[in-house]
């Protein structure tokens, strides 16, 4: 706290009067909606056509999540920054052949979404990284799976900080 006073570039700004301080809450939720219409625009497309050349698909074809996957699930009647992750379970064939939905865990329950409303993050899940494991193996209780992939995280979150070089800061 003694920095930011020290700062001459600081300033709190002091709201005087109830009008000012509507205007100011006014002010952050017309950026804060702006910030949340241009990250849809532009980061959640971006990750989806980076992941298409990525897994080397053509244009014609959606984007398929891996098992084990944490995507980002797409909600109209919902404010974008509500938005529910989950993980992806099952992919779901359909008369046609192809893959149009996959079966996602959210908060203990299961849910079916088109893959128009799933985006892939850029976190890749420890199942899908080891070849021996694969989504079919693991248990179909919940807490089991959060249970596994708690305990790989923090091991690897260990291993982790024992490359880092030891550093303090003040």
């Amino acid at each position: 706290e003694d920095e930011e006073v020290d700062d001459p570039t600081y300033n709190p700004g002091q709201l005087q009067t109830a009008r000012q301080a509507t205007e100011a809450i006014q002010f952050i939720a017309l950026v804060t909606n702006q910030f949340w219409k241009r990250w849809h625009k532009e980061y959640l497309i971006a990750i989806k056509d980076i992941n298409k050349v990525l897994r080397k698909q053509s244009r014609n074809k959606q984007l398929v999540p891996e098992l084990g996957e944490i995507v980002l699930i797409k909600a109209e009647n919902v404010p974008r920054g509500a938005w529910q992750l989950g993980k992806v379970m099952r992919k779901i064939y359909h008369n046609d052949g192809f893959i149009r939905s996959v079966e996602l865990l959210t908060r203990g329950r299961r849910i079916e979404r088109a893959l128009d409303l799933v985006f892939p993050l850029e976190l890749s899940s420890p199942l899908r990284e080891s070849a021996d494991t694969t989504f079919e193996e693991a248990p179909d209780e919940p807490e089991e799976v959060h249970r596994v992939l708690r305990s790989q995280t923090r091991s690897q979150t260990e291993s982790q900080h024992e490359e880092m070089p030891d550093e303090t800061y003040e």
